[in-house]
């Protein structure tokens, strides 16, 4: 809570301890470890790179005994369970949010939490325990030392939308049609574009490229000004077009794309995550 507050006042007030009882229990803290977990900076109590190490470990130790709480509880419906999710930002959004819904319907209240960020910065919450499970368009790299498992979520086509007078103009030809066409692409690096490149390369098509960006939502919503078609996952073109009235285009039958829920080895099983992970498409 100090780490939180960067002020024991606070704090203090927080946690409903008088301050200097919470100054005592810092400083028996930082004995017993031989290590100072605080420093000031600019009237600022900040955490020292030991504080950081021991407040890493303290997020997984209350985590780890908040679900062994929630799971030995003779009324499970006592009190909701929390689950954080963090989905990387190149994830089509609403093929996340069908992967987590599933959470949200087992047979005890839920308090979904959702962080947006790079696969990186996630997979490092995730193995800090600071996340339950991180959904991605990629699983871990091979090379990784982090404990993480990338279970396989779904696989999907990819199709291209757009306004109904575009995706008629270019749907009679496709993919040929593509060649020249105005198209709306996910941000170099991303899974998505490393796989469309491919296939456009192996069709011998060079698209337009109009707006290149890794938020998907974003790509969608420079569709709907007409501003080229926009490539989604063949999963979630239903979504898609009831969402935005977009028409199809074309279906890109051999351009393949792969999706994960990551998860860090758990001593105890979150009923929320076991109704993702039992999601698959």
């Amino acid at each position: 809570m100090t780490a939180t507050a960067g002020n024991l006042r606070v704090a203090s007030e927080r946690w409903h301890v008088s301050q200097p009882s919470l100054s005592e229990q810092i400083k028996q803290l930082e004995q017993s470890l031989g290590q100072e977990l605080f420093r000031k900076v600019s009237g600022r109590l900040v955490l020292t790179e030991a504080g950081r190490r021991a407040f890493e470990y303290a997020e997984e130790i209350f985590t780890l005994g908040r679900e062994l709480t929630e799971s030995l509880m003779p009324t499970p419906q006592a009190r909701p369970l929390s689950i954080v999710v963090g989905v990387t930002d190149s994830m089509p959004k609403l093929l996340a949010w069908s992967f987590m819904r599933p959470a949200l319907h087992i047979d005890r209240p839920v308090r979904l939490v959702c962080h947006e960020s790079k696969a990186t910065d996630l997979l490092a919450q995730l193995t800090a325990y600071r996340l339950d499970v991180v959904l991605s368009d990629e699983p871990a790299p091979s090379h990784s030392s982090l404990p993480v498992f990338a279970q396989p979520m779904a696989d999907s086509s990819v199709s291209f939308l757009g306004v109904p007078a575009l995706a008629k103009k270019l749907r009679k030809t496709f993919p040929r049609s593509l060649m020249d066409a105005p198209v709306l692409m996910p941000a170099l690096g991303t899974a998505m574009r490393t796989a469309l490149d491919k296939w456009l390369h192996d069709h011998g098509l060079t698209p337009r490229i109009v707006v290149e960006c890794e938020d998907s939502a974003m790509l969608k919503a420079a569709a709907l000004d007409a501003l080229g078609l926009v490539p989604v996952p063949t999963i979630e073109v239903d979504d898609v077009r009831q969402r935005y009235g977009f028409d199809l285009a074309g279906e890109a039958t051999d351009c393949q794309m792969h999706y994960f829920a990551i998860t860090a080895v758990r001593k105890v099983t979150n009923p929320a995550i076991s109704a993702i992970l039992r999601r698959k498409a």
